[in-house]
């Protein structure tokens, strides 16, 4: 994002984390370090029934709601003023 960011385009950004729905954050950091422990880059990294992807569905749809916004809006994303990526923002928009 960072290569898009240094030429003025704004993006989201998306990232799995360990606060589940059920069970928040503590137990999810006690699953994270448990696999980890026990599972990561090991013959036993695979997707289980244990996996849950509720909050991943919760992120997919915001992100396309998100998108569909940002798609149907009359005006384009923008940087807030005097944000280091602005200058180069507004310099792409005028050329």
């Amino acid at each position: 994002h960072f290569s898009l960011a240094r030429i003025g385009v704004p993006s989201l950004y998306f990232r799995g984390g360990q606060d589940l729905l059920e069970g928040g954050l503590e137990k999810g950091r006690i699953i994270s370090q448990a696999y980890i422990a026990q599972h990561y880059h090991q013959p036993s990294d695979e997707v289980t029934a244990m996996w849950r992807f509720d909050g991943l569905e919760e992120d997919a749809r915001f992100g396309y709601l998100a998108g569909l916004r940002l798609a149907n809006d009359d005006e384009i994303p923008a940087w807030y003023p005097g944000d280091e990526f602005e200058a180069a923002r507004l310099d792409a928009l005028a050329n």
